[in-house]
């Protein structure tokens, strides 16, 4: 393991393009659950350790925004992964300058909509306006360490221990799954009148909060 651990950090892959296409939608799959299960933790906390709050928008355990923020990660970031202080530093400073040109457009283009305020939660050091704060530089610089330090590796392992049909077969299979679920929540629910989305079911069947 830790010979292949050697490897990865120094030796390029070369892998089939469909392994490749296969390993994108890992790390976007893997990405988005990662996020979902701080952010489930996190706002139990931040609640007082009261209530479960659900977060993101899709039937699957799985934040969309992240799914995405994980695989430009892992685009952009792969490549340095021999430089760790340089994933750090590019992650957070790149992922707060994103969410901060959005929250901005968001506020004053869009109507004064707020997604997100870090003003209302705990652990917002630092916040500028609640868009972000110095919480939301360490969890972009976190993920990317996970991202490209360890949920790579271990897919790049099972990329190399597996057949080309089968690693693709099982990824292409979940990584569909997982879009498909947030086109439906995200863009059909959005613009076709009557849809029912994930948020609406769950909220019928009891779960105390799901909004993202």
């Amino acid at each position: 393991m830790f010979q292949d651990y050697k490897y990865y950090l120094k030796e390029p892959y070369d892998f089939y393009k469909s392994t490749w296409f296969g390993i994108g939608l890992a790390v976007w799959v893997i990405g988005g659950v990662l996020r979902y299960i701080y952010e489930l933790i996190f706002y139990w906390f931040n609640s007082g350790r009261l209530v479960w709050y659900f977060r993101g928008s899709t039937f699957g355990p799985w934040i969309d925004v992240y799914c995405i923020v994980s695989l430009l990660m892992f685009l952009a970031l792969y490549k340095l992964r021999r430089q760790p202080w340089f994933v750090i530093l590019i992650s957070a400073a790149a992922g707060s300058a994103v969410q901060l040109g959005i929250g901005l457009l968001l506020y004053y283009v869009c109507g004064g909509i707020r997604v997100w305020n870090y003003n209302l939660e705990i652990l917002n050091y630092g916040s500028l306006g609640g868009f972000i704060c110095v919480r939301s530089a360490v969890e972009f610089a976190v993920l990317a360490l996970l991202i490209i330090y360890v949920v790579v590796p271990l897919i790049f392992r099972m990329a190399c221990n597996l057949s080309p049909v089968t690693f693709a077969l099982i990824w292409y299979i979940i990584g569909f799954l997982c879009i498909a679920d947030i086109v439906y929540n995200d863009i059909v629910c959005a613009f076709v009148p009557g849809m029912i989305s994930a948020q609406q079911i769950y909220q019928n069947i009891g779960f105390k909060y799901m909004s993202y």
